[in-house]
């Protein structure tokens, strides 16, 4: 397959983008509800967070880092065992009042966050016992700057992703067994919240372990479709 500046070129962009989806959030739409895209009827309740439009006229949200946050029921399309993907384009606005800045957590399978002091991205999954760490890419976020962060499990190891490149990971050596739960954009619960501070655009959950050359693909797709 050819590449461009040692990106991998893909002729059929769907065939990436549709393969093992389990939830997509496009963003760019208004309202209290947001909506699942990928056809598994994962649509979120916003509560608090709200529409933001970039320079481009793509429209993210923002949420507030105080009581932010988006829900969506629990589902078996978000139920993981032995491999997925979860991707996400985020903007930090700045320092967060919780030790996490979280993006995306599942029941007590599977959650992905930047760390607030170092803005190092990290996650978890449950094997038994949360396995991760909220500092295992080498790179950081910087504040006020897009970056598409992604965390993939398989063969019992946790990768992180900045950037489209891969940054960091553990292995864990079991699979996931954690219990199914609501899904939460923005936070982890009211009582540990860990809130987002920064803009949250096109999210994907993949229900595979996708390959690097994918992950660029995706990013660059969803650049292109934000405008940034």
């Amino acid at each position: 397959m050819p590449t461009f500046r040692g990106v991998r070129l893909v002729s059929n962009q769907d065939a990436v983008l549709r393969n093992g989806l389990a939830a997509e959030w496009l963003m760019n739409e208004s309202g209290s509800t947001l909506t699942d895209t990928s056809g598994n009827g994962n649509d979120g309740t916003i509560y608090g967070a709200t529409w933001y439009t970039l320079p481009s006229g793509y429209k993210v949200l923002r949420f507030d880092g105080v009581d932010d946050y988006v829900e969506s029921p629990s589902s078996t399309s978000l139920d993981m065992t032995s491999e997925f993907t979860v991707l996400s384009w985020v903007m930090l606005l700045g320092s967060s009042l919780d030790p996490v800045h979280r993006i995306l957590r599942y029941g007590s399978q599977y959650t992905i966050g930047i760390d607030s002091d170092t803005n190092k991205i990290g996650g978890f999954v449950w094997v038994g016992t949360w396995k991760g760490s909220w500092g295992l890419s080498s790179g950081t976020v910087t504040v006020g700057v897009w970056s598409h962060v992604g965390m993939r499990f398989k063969d019992g190891k946790i990768s992180m992703y900045l950037n489209g490149v891969e940054d960091g990971g553990e292995s864990t050596g079991s699979p996931i067994d954690g219990a199914s739960g609501v899904l939460q954009l923005g936070q982890w619960t009211a009582s540990m919240p860990h809130r987002l501070y920064g803009l949250l655009g096109p999210t994907r959950i993949y229900r595979r372990g996708l390959q690097v050359w994918e992950i660029q693909a995706i990013m660059n797709y969803d650049k292109a479709l934000m405008g940034v």
